[in-house]
């Protein structure tokens, strides 16, 4: 038995937790491990590979009138071009399909005078690549011209990696696939839809090295990737096979520095290898990876670049990005985190940690703007159920647990409220360990007092199966019983495997008791420091709000 205590009958307030298809559970589950199911609309069998991404080299430009070069014709057609400067920081461009109509003169900055890139103690930091521009996408173009800089100084990496040089029949099935692999994303709650490197094309044969983890995540630092902003939704999986393949061959750094990315139609796509739910290190904003998560808005928002406004699908998409990346992180969106000798907001753009322009004046204005900033927003997305106040002790743990999929509230199909002071089901408390733990195991037979089909049926049945519970008499679960807290303990002992006892325990439970060791290992865990100094209240029934907290520092 799972030493079940007599307990009041639950409060009529309580409405349970509405159990989530497989398909939602599997959307929106973000606590420990990868990512809960790949982004794919096709059958592998069916989809392609992405078109070959080709490179080329202009290794010098002729001297023209005045500070223009000659328009030098490119070996290859190109889609994404960056530069090597032999001096100087910066190079204006621009790009022609023909060598006829021009595109306009475009600054190309280089990364190291932005402030972006590895950090300098890192394994992939080296010298070379400081010398290299940003990539920055075109379009589609066979001749380049530079002004503003000695022509015979600046060499020119091309990038193909839409496949312009294939037939117009190939490239018009793979406009066709790309369109089809990075569909718009469905809109969960709280956890973005997140596009995989799978989807989006990534080579994993350039990567390079293991992956590097921060000990915490602390803040997040906003970007822009610089280039054409009137790129397709067919464009971006191969703008950022772009990005990937010039950060990791022509720059040499082990990945794609950013962590995750954001396009004008607002999607969300993985960047950095690792995990989007771990706090992978980028190469991003040199002397602030570790510890950070750099988000890049796919395009331009500043005059240098002839850059636009941002879209509001693309705002839409950050935030709630942020939001959900702080929330499972348990980071104060209004909070600060200290670097070095300086005290940062944990929201910041990247001129605030680095000599540039990014993310670009109109994305900053959102990002650290006096009127709505982005903090504001992303603490509104977390702090989501109207009966939450920001200053509840259990805010946090919360919008954890619902970031996490662990919850989706209560009172649908608004699911505004959580019920803080409600008292938590054994059958709900069922659903949530289900959730939290990934169970998808139900081959046991089930406890008389839970009709096959019913509300919680499966997850019952799958915590038995776990060997979490064996029923609160022989053959009878009790699901509509107040948890007491000392349950709650033996739950989370057996769900987590804990083992250690190693805690002096608490006055009000008694030595060899009936859930003596179990509260003494979760209190050993981190999980619970009790309800008051000394004391655990093992009969107390259990309060969503409390549930929240047992739950985010077991599943952290």
């Amino acid at each position: 038995m799972d030493r079940h205590a007599l307990s009041p009958p639950p409060s009529s307030a309580a409405a349970p937790d509405r159990l989530l298809s497989r398909r939602a559970l599997l959307r929106q589950l973000g606590v420990a491990g990868a990512l809960a199911g790949a982004y794919t609309l096709l059958p592998a069998a069916v989809r392609a590979a992405p078109a070959e991404t080709n490179t080329g080299v202009i290794d010098r430009f002729p001297p023209g009138t005045g500070d223009r070069s000659q328009p030098v014709a490119a070996p290859l057609p190109f889609g994404m071009v960056g530069f090597e400067l032999a001096g100087g920081t910066e190079v204006e461009f621009r790009t022609s399909p023909d060598g006829a109509g021009w595109g306009p003169w475009t600054l190309a900055r280089t990364i190291a005078a932005d402030g972006e890139g590895p950090d300098p103690a890192s394994a992939e930091a080296g010298t070379a690549w400081r010398r290299m521009t940003h990539p920055v996408w075109v379009g589609e173009a066979r001749w380049v011209q530079v002004r503003g800089a000695h022509g015979d100084r600046v060499r020119a990496h091309l990038i193909d990696p839409a496949g312009l040089s294939r037939s117009a029949t190939a490239r018009a099935a793979g406009a066709v696939l790309d369109t089809l692999t990075a569909a718009p994303a469905e809109a969960v709650p709280y956890r973005p839809q997140v596009i995989t490197r799978a989807a989006w094309g990534a080579d994993e044969s350039w990567r390079k090295g293991t992956v590097g983890y921060a000990a915490s995540l602390r803040f997040a630092v906003i970007h822009h990737t610089a280039g054409a902003n009137g790129y397709s939704q067919a464009d971006v999986p191969a703008i950022l096979r772009g990005i990937y393949r010039y950060h990791t061959q022509t720059l040499g750094w082990a990945d794609i520095g950013y962590n995750l990315l954001v396009d004008r139609f607002g999607r969300t796509f993985e960047g950095r290898h690792g995990g989007i739910e771990r706090p992978v290190i980028g190469a991003h904003a040199s002397g602030h990876n570790s510890g950070s998560v750099g988000v890049a808005a796919l395009g331009c928002f500043d005059d240098s670049c002839h850059g636009g406004a941002v879209s509001s699908a693309m705002l839409n998409a950050l935030d709630q990005l942020v939001a959900w990346k702080f929330a499972l992180h348990g980071i104060d969106p209004y909070g600060t985190t200290r670097e070095g000798s300086s005290q940062l907001p944990t929201i910041v753009g990247h001129r605030d940690v680095g000599s540039t322009a990014c993310p670009g004046g109109d994305l900053y204005r959102h990002v650290r703007g006096a009127s709505t900033p982005m903090s504001q927003r992303v603490w509104a997305r977390i702090h989501g159920f109207r009966d939450v106040p920001p200053s509840s002790t259990f805010a946090s743990d919360i919008a954890w647990i619902a970031a996490a999929g662990i919850t989706g509230g209560t009172n649908p199909p608004a699911n505004d409220l959580f019920r803080p002071k409600a008292p938590v089901t054994r059958s709900q408390m069922a659903a949530f360990l289900v959730r939290g733990l990934r169970l998808t195991d139900d081959a046991h037979p089930g406890f008389r007092d839970v009709p096959a089909g019913s509300t919680f049926d499966r997850d019952i049945r799958r915590i038995a199966k776990a060997g979490i519970t064996d029923g609160c008499t022989t053959d009878r679960f009790c699901p509509n019983d107040p948890l007491t807290r000392g349950q709650m303990a033996a739950f989370l002992v057996r769900g987590l495997r804990l083992t250690d006892d190693a805690h002096p325990g608490f006055r009000d439970v008694p030595a060899g008791s009936t859930f003596d060791r179990d509260i003494r290992r979760i209190a050993k865990a981190g999980i619970t420091d009790g309800c008051t100094t000394d004391r655990f209240c093992p009969n107390d029934p259990l309060a969503r709000e409390q549930m929240a907290a047992f739950l985010h520092r077991a599943f952290r």
